[in-house]
């Protein structure tokens, strides 16, 4: 991702590192315990949260892994994708602006996704 190297952590470090350097501390906790809780349950993960990039900019990320056990049931690795979703959450939330929902309403008469 812009200006993180995955490279210098391993598969088990990863998640801890990346949220200890990148993710807003305020959404850390809830990072790590969605990751964790996959871990565990042998399930997959899917959390959006706020990063902060190397160059302070903060972003809106969403992340989608799975944990990959071996035979006995260890954690191996973790396969996964970290999209960063700032632009849509923004537009979002000026959608629930009333002056941003009122022009939208004027220019398509609705605020129904427009295709």
């Amino acid at each position: 991702m812009h200006g993180i190297s995955l490279g210098e952590y391993t598969q088990h470090e990863f998640p801890v590192a990346f949220s200890a350097h990148y993710i807003h501390p305020d959404d850390r906790p809830d990072f790590l315990r969605a990751v964790n809780n996959a871990v565990s349950a042998q399930r997959s993960f899917d959390v959006e949260c706020r990063c902060i990039m190397p160059d302070g900019d903060l972003w809106t990320i969403h992340a989608i892994g799975e944990p990959m056990m071996d035979k006995g049931g260890d954690h191996v690795r973790t396969i996964g994708t970290v999209q960063d979703v700032t632009m849509r959450r923004q537009m979002e939330e000026n959608l629930r602006q009333p002056h941003v929902m009122l022009s939208v309403i004027k220019i398509y008469g609705t605020t129904e996704p427009v295709s």
